[in-house]
């Protein structure tokens, strides 16, 4: 049993290099890597852990330590595949696997009766049982191995020196250099970029002025970013890791860019980008806010088909008091529609001890009070039986009124979830909010009070997603199951810090996509499904 078990996983590591398509290789174009041998079992045991199945780990890991010792392999050091430089035929991919003795490992390859023939220049060849030969040669403590003999002449690299902290900090790693595609293959994406937009530019059946336009400007705008990235991008990466001591799942997607160029500036411009509304994000169990700056010709892309659009519909529209009506609404609306930034948040608190969740939403707007206005004079020209539905000036704020919907009923999915359908919101002259459920109003005016409070300090990433799973127990309408899993996540996570997920876009020195969770969650939802939840 050890013998094969052996036997597949060097055969298993050999074959790596046989990838024909792996996004990998030399650090000149693309790597993929693990940290080391020890550190993927020690995350796995880690994992196998926290979902109770600790057990049923050991066995491997005895088959594990009883081989690895004799192979020759080095488990603390990083291995993983290199591809030297894209190209369309097969490309050129070179396994590094860390060694400490050459011929322990060559003497068990050959163990299980696979021909090995000693070359030149400390090459060796190994033909395979699948019908593929493979090329090796060490170097720098590592044995690099390849279907494509030419890749081990000359001075072979050493991982240790070429992989970069993403690579050596994390027990997964992926990075694929954008700088070093050829400027041919470049232009012929482009090109075939530039091919589909004509073919798609011509009116569509039913299409209006505007949503023709818009179509155009949409691809125009992917056909710019595509060119933008191949002609600043640098790198692209993807890297992963558990962090035993503090609990956490963490795993970044990044790009970055070549120094001084126009994307570089991009991402140092939006990683500056802070929200006003974190302030808002406080024992929330689920917020999303962001904050993206809006870039001069895509701004003024947008206002041409906001223009487009506006004018299209008043030449449809023919009554006379309603073309007024639609213009004093457009003019009011014009400024927040026009602004070089989009700042917003969506929040839900609670659950209350019914189970109910309050939701809340907040926009920047420009000239609030001047809606304000609008919204009081259309419910003036309201038709009395509709005026009943609202409320004006239920309650203020420093000054700042709050008014209330109350329809005539609400959907059955929305009652269960917030308790009642009344809509609350308010106008400061920078900002809009929107709240909903039975508590809106009271969290109408937290919000109200901690804008007015944290006044222009702002935290966070510009754009942050953040979760706390003990909060949404409360959503379960069964009283028996949401009693037991209460009951679970008091035992599993004693503070609100290993509850969570945190998703975040962010810029400065790269572009990332960052995920930061709590591993505990593994062990909560492994209860909780071993409970018949």
């Amino acid at each position: 049993m050890i013998l094969r078990a052996t036997s597949r996983w060097l055969l298993a590591l050999m074959m790596l290099a046989g990838l024909a398509h792996a996004p990998t290789a030399r650090a000149e174009f693309a790597v993929v890597s693990i940290r080391s041998i020890d550190q993927a079992l020690a995350d796995v045991k880690y994992v196998m852990k926290m979902a109770g199945k600790e057990n049923e780990f050991a066995q491997v890991e005895g088959i594990v330590n009883s081989v690895l010792p004799t192979s020759g392999v080095d488990t603390k050091r990083p291995l993983g595949v290199m591809i030297t430089k894209p190209t369309n035929d097969k490309p050129p991919a070179l396994l590094f696997l860390p060694i400490h003795s050459e011929a322990d490992l060559l003497e068990r390859l050959r163990g299980f009766n696979l021909e090995i023939t000693d070359l030149k220049d400390g090459l060796h060849s190994l033909d395979t049982p699948f019908g593929i030969k493979l090329y090796m040669k060490s170097a720098h403590k590592y044995l690099f191995v390849t279907d494509q003999q030419a890749l081990l002449k000359g001075e072979l690299p050493d991982p240790l020196k070429t992989l970069s902290d993403a690579h050596l900090n994390n027990l997964f790693a992926l990075s694929v250099r954008f700088d070093q595609v050829p400027e041919s293959e470049k232009k012929k994406l482009l090109d075939e970029v530039d091919r589909g937009i004509t073919r798609e530019k011509e009116r569509k059946s039913g299409e209006s002025d505007s949503e023709h336009k818009g179509r155009l400007v949409g691809m125009q705008l992917v056909r710019d970013m595509i060119a933008e990235l191949l002609s600043d991008g640098k790198e692209l990466g993807f890297s992963m890791k558990l962090d035993h001591e503090k609990h956490r799942l963490i795993g970044d997607l990044y790009m970055t860019a070549k120094p001084g160029s126009t994307l570089a500036g991009r991402i140092d411009r939006f990683g500056q980008a802070r929200s006003m509304f974190s302030c808002l994000c406080q024992s929330a169990a689920i917020s999303m806010i962001m904050k993206l700056p809006i870039d001069d010709q895509i701004r003024k892309q947008f206002n041409d088909l906001i223009d487009t659009a506006y004018q299209e519909a008043m030449k449809q529209e023919e009554n006379v008091v309603k073309k007024v009506l639609a213009e004093k609404i457009f003019k009011t609306l014009e400024p927040t529609l026009k602004s070089d930034v989009v700042d917003a948040a969506v929040v839900a608190y609670g659950p209350s001890e019914e189970g109910h969740l309050t939701g809340l939403a907040a926009l920047r707007v420009r000239d609030g009070k001047k809606m304000e206005e609008l919204a009081r004079d259309l419910l003036r020209n309201m038709p009395e039986k509709d005026k009943s539905r609202f409320q004006q000036d239920v309650a203020k704020v420093d000054n700042v009124a709050i008014h209330c919907i109350r329809p005539p009923q609400g959907d059955p999915q929305a009652m269960a979830m917030f308790g009642s359908v009344d809509i609350y919101f308010a106008f400061r002259d920078d900002v809009f909010l929107v709240a909903i459920g039975k508590n809106g109003q009271n969290q109408m005016e937290y919000a109200l009070r901690s804008l007015a409070s944290a006044g222009t300090a702002k935290v966070g990433n510009p754009v942050q997603l953040e979760l706390h799973l003990t909060q949404l127990i409360g959503l379960e309408k069964n009283e028996e199951k949401r009693s037991k899993a209460k009951q679970l996540a008091s035992e599993i996570f004693k503070d609100k810090q290993l509850d969570d997920v945190n998703f975040s876009l962010q810029g400065g020195d790269a572009f990332r996509v960052h995920l930061d969770a709590s591993t505990h969650i593994l062990r909560f939802l492994v209860r909780l499904n071993e409970a018949g939840h």
